[in-house]
């Protein structure tokens, strides 16, 4: 047997040394280039927890499909125009002009876009079209929760407008609760014509292009389950999730331990290689990760740990100055925010109204006086008595008192606002300008008070006049109010200080409550009511303001909203007179403009809101990325079109590059030239030895 020797030892290791370099190099060469590239992602920072994110389904929600779904069209927030999506472009078919009845709509066709498909390759047309639209009517029919979530978006109730039917439109039919839930679909059928060619019928007198942005389109391969009822969350029911014709495929949300969602880029979206002609669409991996609080949320974008956040009034960025400031952040200020910031009054003469619309129930006849305590009980707060109400004198007083420009000055200070001057919304198309609001002006607030004889008697009672000084006034606020009133406020101290300035200036005093629930506590729940006052910002459209304030949703103004237990109507406002122009509104055409100012100037008298401010909206993202003016637009004011961006993330101190699979080069070049000095000392002492 041959004995092993240490020379024998030493030559096998030098031979590895030698061979080593060399395999190394050769498995190195064969990597893929994708191991060797690092993956583009950006990352959302949104407000609140991801577990308030619960459901995706377009027919019950509006938010959380991460990119995935489209519309047919979606509408600017620049020019309130509609723009193509999934449909190419659309044609609008009038209706007669009859009865009065101007600017009807009977019908919009829109001529889809071919060569689209869905993520789980079913082929975009028109049978799918007419498929989520009809789902959409079936699910949004049912009266229970969630089923309804949107009702208000689609349906109508007939009886509402009844007055101006016709004789080429007349919803008759309808009134006798075809549907069971007391209201018709906006859209009558959905008629396919040809593949890529749909046409929808109205029931709704008139409708524009730009109400089919509400609506995302699912895969009717995918959901086919679900035809008739909605898809819930975001894992299990044996389907995937958000799978749609859009840019980014959903792949998990975490909205428990993590609160991330997750997309990943669809290499097959429809229009990839346009974008990316234009150097978009740069991002493989796109994340949402959601903050409990404004504060951690700034953090992490100065931090570098987002790319992107979005600010309006309710949710804002904490630290705008440092983000102003940053070399890694740019701030774009978009539009301002539609809904407005209020405080609504609770309406004291309304009260002790008869509510007319109990008729033919137990209830007809009674005012909300006497119906609350029957309410109240049922609502888990027997015993709480109902606001005594503002009167209206003290409503329009109220209305010069409050300082609005120090409101806008001290809240709004870093995201700055716009004096919402009209019950409409400052950049509501229908706002021309021309009705007079409420200045700040103490002097006109105490004359309009004291023109009201009770008020007259209690300011004489207690030797005050318009003339007193504003200190005097305040003097008797604290010891010897004219009445009190008592305030509901969600945490905002400066409107809380703004108020009860208004109040004290005027010889009352003020009991507040504070709670960051007012949504949740206080408005859903209705136990709003048991306060004079609360503070809210109104949600408002500025395309169709008659949608919130009282024909669609019958949110603020009709007195159809008065009823219990469907009341939105927090000012118990009933007022025919209203009730009759919001009615013929959307009858009247081009011709509307001045029924809008005469509606305008009376909400303005019965002054059931203090209308203050809408807040600038916008969105902060890393100085890196090629924001397009598409990526705001198409954002929605407070997002950017991730698929329409460019660039790439800034940072300090760029990360280091992925390590390619192997061994670093040093330690490759210092193998090799030990293999060679070995090899050399043992050719040497070969030499030596013969």
């Amino acid at each position: 047997m041959k004995t092993i020797t240490r020379k024998s030892i030493l030559l096998v290791f030098l031979t590895f040394l030698t061979v080593f370099p060399v395999i190394s190099v050769a498995v190195v060469a064969n990597v893929p280039k994708l191991a060797q590239e690092e993956r583009v992602s950006f990352v959302v920072g949104e407000g609140g927890t991801g577990a308030m994110l619960d459901d995706w389904d377009p027919a019950i929600a509006t938010t959380g499909n991460f990119g995935s779904l489209e519309p047919l069209v979606w509408a600017n927030w620049v020019d309130r125009q509609a723009y193509p999506m999934l449909a190419t472009g659309w044609t609008i078919h009038p209706r007669r002009d009859e009865g009065g009845n101007t600017g009807g709509v009977a019908a919009i066709s829109f001529t889809l876009r071919q060569g689209v498909e869905f993520m789980d390759g079913l082929k975009f047309n028109a049978s799918v079209v007419k498929w989520n639209f009809d789902r959409m009517h079936a699910i949004t029919q049912q009266n229970t929760v969630p089923h309804k979530r949107w009702q208000g978006n689609w349906w109508f109730d007939p009886s509402s407008v009844a007055h101006r039917f016709t004789e080429h439109w007349n919803l008759t039919w309808g009134l006798s609760d075809p549907f069971g839930n007391g209201k018709v679909p906006i859209i009558n059928e959905t008629i396919i014509v040809s593949e890529y060619l749909v046409n929808f019928t109205l029931n709704k007198y008139a409708a524009t292009p730009q109400r089919f942005s509400n609506l995302p389109l699912i895969s009717s391969k995918e959901y086919a389950a679900f035809a008739t009822d909605v898809i819930r969350g975001y894992s299990g029911q044996g389907v995937d999730h958000c799978v749609g014709t859009g840019a980014y495929q959903f792949v998990y949300a975490d909205n428990v331990v993590t609160n991330t969602q997750y997309s990943v880029k669809n290499e097959n979206y429809w229009n990839k290689d346009y974008l990316e002609s234009q150097g978009l669409f740069v991002v493989d991996d796109a994340y949402v990760r959601w903050y409990a609080t404004s504060d951690a949320r700034t953090t992490a974008l100065l931090a570098g740990d987002i790319d992107s956040s979005g600010w309006q009034a309710q949710n804002k960025l904490t630290d705008m100055d440092a983000l102003e400031a940053s070399a890694y952040h740019t701030l774009y200020p978009t539009e301002y925010d539609p809904s407005y910031t209020t405080v609504q009054f609770s309406c004291k003469e309304n009260n002790d109204k008869p509510i007319g619309v109990f008729a033919g129930s137990p209830y007809d006849g009674w005012s909300l006086r006497d119906y609350w305590p029957t309410w109240a009980a049922a609502n888990g707060i027997p015993g709480v008595p109902l606001a005594q109400g503002v009167n209206k004198s003290v409503r329009q007083a109220i209305s010069y008192a409050f300082n609005y420009q120090n409101y806008m000055d001290v809240q709004y200070a870093d995201i700055g606002a716009v004096r919402c001057d009209s019950p409409l919304g400052a950049e509501c198309v229908w706002n021309d300008g021309t009705v007079p609001g409420y200045d700040y002006d103490v002097i006109k607030a105490r004359e309009t008070l004291l023109n009201d004889p009770y008020y007259l008697a209690k300011a004489t009672a207690r030797g005050l006049d318009v003339n007193s000084a504003t200190s005097e006034w305040n003097g008797i606020a604290g010891t010897n109010p004219i009445n009190t009133f008592t305030y509901l406020d969600g945490g905002t101290p400066h409107k809380l200080a703004t108020l009860e300035k208004a109040l004290n200036d005027l010889g009352f005093a003020m009991n507040s409550t504070i709670s960051t629930a007012i949504d949740t506590q206080w408005m859903h729940t209705k136990k709003a009511m048991q306060f004079d006052m609360f503070s809210y910002i109104w949600p408002s459209d500025p395309l169709y303001p008659m949608d919130w304030m009282g024909v669609g949703m019958n949110l603020l103004y009709n007195s159809y909203a008065v009823a219990i237990p469907s009341l939105y109507n927090f000012g118990m406002l009933q007022n025919s007179s209203i009730d009759i122009l919001m009615a013929n509104i959307p009858f009247a055409g081009t011709a509307a403009q001045p029924l809008y100012n005469e509606l305008c100037a009376m909400l303005y008298r019965e002054a059931n809101h203090l209308y203050i401010a809408q807040a600038q909206r916008g969105v902060c993202v890393n100085s890196g990325w090629n924001v397009t003016q598409a990526a705001l637009e198409q954002g929605g004011g407070r997002w950017v079109r991730t698929e329409q961006l460019g660039g790439a993330r800034l940072t300090a101190a760029p990360p280091a590059p992925p390590e390619i699979p192997g061994y670093p080069t040093l330690i490759l070049v210092l193998f090799s030239f030990a293999a060679i000095l070995g090899l050399g000392y043992n050719i040497t002492r070969k030499r030596k030895k013969y």
